[in-house]
């Protein structure tokens, strides 16, 4: 059988460079599928897969330009106090065939305080036992959706931005394995699902309001409406959007198709200033 030559050809060799027994079937069913599909003769198929499977073994991997934009990404000085303040994980994930990246969402329980029934990014509030930003980060991505910290590879953060709540949210931008499946604890999320984060740079199913909020000005609010494959719709707006866009302009170095700010809009880090010049952040007496 070709599978049987297959196994026998290859499966000295791949064992040779370092593989288990499990890495090596794997291997092997992934080469019978391509093997079969194109209807190689078994004196074919043994050459074709050594070939191919020791070319991929041997070939490191390499991520997306985007990703390399992301790690050049340089944080501002962070000079603001402990309190009020928060973090959220921009898990990105690498496509490995398309090498194109998407995003993990939340959708919030519909039981919550605050941000019921909300699409979000995973985060929240600064703990006391956090070493650092990235530690909430990454505490409250396996708080709600199981995602164990050791598995992402943080590469950057983006510039805080300022919730509804006058929350002083970091995003973490961090890579997330592929396989990755989101385990959703109940209690704080209602769904999990991915979203291309190229998306978040196209005029396609795109809207916005233009609204005046007292002492800060006109603020840009931004929507997308997303359906995933199994026909669910979310829309994500607000904080999330701001934040997103963000993530996509510094990844894939372009501008939206869309204008992000309102004219005359005051920036995030001027109404972040402002907020910090009335001890808004600083520590509690």
């Amino acid at each position: 059988m070709v599978g049987e030559a297959k196994i026998r050809t290859t499966g000295a060799t791949l064992a040779a460079i370092g593989l288990n027994d499990a890495e090596i079937q794997s291997a092997h069913a992934a080469e019978l599928a391509r093997i079969r599909a194109e209807g190689l003769q078994p004196e074919e198929a043994v050459e074709s897969c050594e070939r191919n499977l020791i070319q991929e073994l041997h070939t490191p991997f390499t991520f997306p330009s985007e990703i390399d934009n992301l790690r050049a990404y340089t944080p501002p000085p962070d000079p603001y106090g402990p309190e009020k303040r928060a973090a959220v994980l921009v898990g990105l994930v690498v496509d490995p065939e398309t090498r194109d990246l998407a995003v993990w969402l939340t959708l919030r329980a519909s039981t919550l305080r605050k941000h019921a029934g909300e699409v979000s990014l995973p985060g929240g509030r600064v703990d006391g036992t956090d070493l650092d930003l990235i530690a909430t980060a990454l505490r409250e991505a396996q708080e709600e959706i199981g995602l164990d910290p050791d598995r992402v590879e943080c590469v950057t953060c983006l510039p805080p931005f300022l919730s509804r709540f006058l929350l002083l949210v970091t995003p973490v931008v961090g890579i997330v394995p592929e396989d990755f499946v989101p385990s959703a604890n109940p209690d704080e999320v209602a769904a999990c699902f991915k979203v291309p984060l190229r998306a978040f740079l196209s005029k396609e199913n795109y809207t916005f309001q233009d609204v005046t909020l007292p002492k800060v000005g006109v603020i840009r609010r931004h929507a997308f409406d997303w359906q995933d494959a199994q026909g669910s719709s979310y829309m994500i707006f607000g904080l999330t959007a701001d934040i997103l866009i963000n993530a996509a302009t510094t990844a894939y170095q372009q501008q939206p198709e869309f204008a992000a700010a309102a004219p005359d809009q005051p920036t995030y880090l001027s109404m972040i200033q402002r907020l910090d010049a009335t001890g808004h952040f600083a520590p509690k007496m």
